[in-house]
């Protein structure tokens, strides 16, 4: 029987086993902390009289660090072993974030992970540094919730690998554009705007959606207490195709 090596850092929704593969029940400690940062370079300027330009400098990225509570050899060695393979800078893989695991609205995080594992999809296709979409699903109605300011998605294609962060949700009965959602669809405002084109009828992947990220440096330590019991953190950069 052959297996896949899982690309998932682990902690107790994505459990690792001692060849590298994903499992029920095996080696992921959950977080003690994660600080998110929100990078997006800039350059401004201001006039004679005041008024400010500015403008996008270079790309946008997200950059996370993990610290966990002290472990025992068992809880840490699964941990330390999947990021030793890969070799600081050289392997990039995925994250999951607790905060972002589900949507915020109960109603619509039910309805993205449920027996069908529904996503919702792109009505139309957008161009690459657009900040808004429309997205919708065949049957899907208000009734069935919606994504909310705060929730993460993924563009569900394996060489669209950003992650973004909604901001507003606009409704048919709370449009403020001209262009007005039917009742099965949603205006979705993001950031950051889209690396890539997407294409009419890609899905969207808001339940689990993951970040794929690199170490920040290539450098490995832990220290181990009299109580024999391991301190470990990490620093995470996003990293894309």
């Amino acid at each position: 029987m052959t297996i896949s090596f899982t690309n998932i850092l682990p902690n107790p929704d994505h459990q690792i086993g001692d060849a590298g593969q994903s499992v029920v029940s095996g080696g992921g400690m959950g977080y003690k902390s994660v600080k998110v940062t929100s990078t997006q370079p800039l350059i401004k300027n201001r006039t004679n009289s005041g008024k400010l330009l500015a403008r996008a400098l270079a790309s946008h990225m997200w950059s996370v660090s993990i610290s966990y509570n002290p472990m025992t050899r068992d809880e840490f060695q699964p941990i330390h072993s999947f990021l030793m393979e890969r070799r600081g800078l050289m392997k990039p893989f995925f994250i999951s974030m607790p905060q972002y695991k589900e949507p915020r609205d109960s109603n619509f995080a039910n309805y993205v992970k449920g027996a069908n594992n529904t996503d919702m999809s792109l009505q139309e296709a957008a161009s690459a540094g657009a900040t808004n979409i429309i997205i919708g699903a065949s049957g899907y109605d208000y009734g069935d919730g919606t994504p909310r300011p705060g929730d993460m998605f993924n563009i569900d294609n394996a060489a669209h690998t950003k992650i973004y962060q909604v901001t507003k949700v606009e409704t048919s009965s709370t449009t403020t554009t001209s262009s007005i959602p039917e009742t099965n669809e949603l205006r979705m405002h993001f950031v950051p705007p889209l690396q890539k084109d997407v294409t009419n009828g890609t899905e969207l992947v808001f339940n689990d959606p993951k970040m794929r990220v690199v170490q920040k440096n290539n450098t490995q330590e832990y220290s181990l207490n009299t109580d024999n019991l391991y301190s470990f953190s990490l620093s995470l950069e996003e990293a894309q195709l």
